[in-house]
């Protein structure tokens, strides 16, 4: 590796430097650790074997954040433990805090200079930049970016493979849910009112296409409904409480929330105010139901962005040979990568006539009859004008 043969020269240097000055407390500058920056631990509980057959992939997943969110990167985490299960996949999980990109670029090239991993897992475009330069680095060891796309423009990227989720289309079906039940009546607490909330992570590309999404999917069922949308600014589940905590006291019955871990402040808002919510990434009703329940049942669904099916998909076809490096993806209900949670909570709480606009939903997107704006390629004004034109 190119790093390795740096360090191996650089130690010979100083060796001598040290012989012929007698100083054996020289500093020593390698360019990085012997092994990656941030939390770690085996996500199957164990480590890597030297002598594991060549056929079991030995693959590192780096989450930009923290697991325990209840969502994206659990998800992800299990994405990595169904191929544990399924393929005897062994593995190591790096989370690293969103907040400190300091910390990408080391532990991305650490992972890549051990020269062990078969696959090197990065999530996310806060990893965008780093994951393209570090692929640069190490153009035989295999990268795989999820959620998030490398430009393709500035170079092949070979030995990189990237997907990005359809997150639109499933958000258009929590609008339909949530356009559909905020005046049901068949919900204890619900107003008179046709509005509903809607709390972001921040403005950016990726968070906006689920707000296009959703606004499309309400205004499928109801064109004159209102919806309050606001942005968190980042991952602060306090400030998200708060913000979800004023959009009920203001009428809104359901609020979705897409705010990664700081969404459990939304969650926490709707069991104060005994309002209802929408979660995201994973089945967070489900994930909740044993350790807080009553929070569980406020929760009508949730818009399925499955890490975990695209993690370990990409897993099924590297051991297939199928990989196609060197482009990106949009994954789609299709791979079964996006969809909302219907588990019993959800056939509890959402009345048979709203279950059934959504499965025509599904059918009219899956045929084409339905196609769901998207705020990739959208200007920023375009954006702006959508927003406010269902605020209340």
């Amino acid at each position: 590796m190119k790093r390795t043969l740096s360090l191996l020269m650089a130690c010979i240097l100083l060796l001598g430097l040290m012989a012929g000055c007698g100083d054996g407390n020289a500093d020593r500058n390698s360019g990085g650790s012997s092994a990656p920056q941030g939390d770690t631990a085996p996500a199957n509980g164990t480590e890597p074997s030297k002598d594991a057959p060549q056929d079991v992939l030995n693959v590192a997943l780096v989450v930009a954040g923290s697991l325990g969110d209840k969502g994206f990167n659990d998800s992800a985490k299990a994405g990595v433990d169904m191929a544990a299960e399924s393929y005897g996949v062994t593995s190591q999980i790096v989370e690293l805090p969103s907040s400190d990109k300091t910390k990408f670029e080391p532990t991305l090239l650490d992972l890549a200079d051990t020269g062990k991993y078969d696959l090197i897992i990065a999530s996310g475009n806060a990893m965008r930049e780093i994951l393209e330069k570090v692929s640069k680095e190490y153009p035989e060891q295999k990268f795989y970016l999820f959620d998030a796309a490398v430009d393709y423009s500035n170079g092949a990227f070979e030995n990189v493979y990237c997907n990005t989720f359809l997150q639109n289309e499933a958000s258009f079906l929590a609008g339909v849910v949530a356009a559909g039940m905020t005046t049901s009546g068949a919900l204890e607490n619900l107003n008179e009112d046709n509005l509903v909330g809607n709390v972001l992570l921040m403005d950016m590309a990726v968070i906006n296409d689920f707000m296009v999404g959703f606004i499309e999917g309400c205004q499928y069922v109801d064109p004159d409904i209102k919806i309050n949308s606001a942005y968190i600014g980042g991952v602060d589940a306090a400030k998200a409480k708060d913000i979800a905590m004023a959009m009920y006291q203001q009428k809104a019955d359901i609020v979705f929330q897409v705010a990664a871990s700081a969404g459990l402040g939304v969650i926490e808002a709707g069991k104060e105010q005994k309002g209802y919510v929408i979660g995201v990434d994973s089945d967070q009703a489900m994930a909740l139901a044993e350790t807080d329940p009553d929070a569980a049942n406020r929760i009508l669904t949730s818009v399925l962005k499955r890490s975990d099916m695209a993690i370990y998909r990409v897993i099924s076809m590297m051991r297939e040979g199928g990989v196609p490096w060197g482009t990106s993806e949009a994954l789609g209900m299709e791979q079964e990568c996006v969809g909302i949670a219907k588990n019993e909570i959800y056939e509890k709480l959402v009345t048979a006539e709203v279950r059934e606009m959504v499965e025509d939903a599904e059918k009219k997107i899956a045929s084409g009859e339905i196609s769901v704006g998207t705020a990739y390629g959208m200007e920023t004004d375009a954006i702006t004008q959508l927003r406010d034109s269902v605020k209340p």
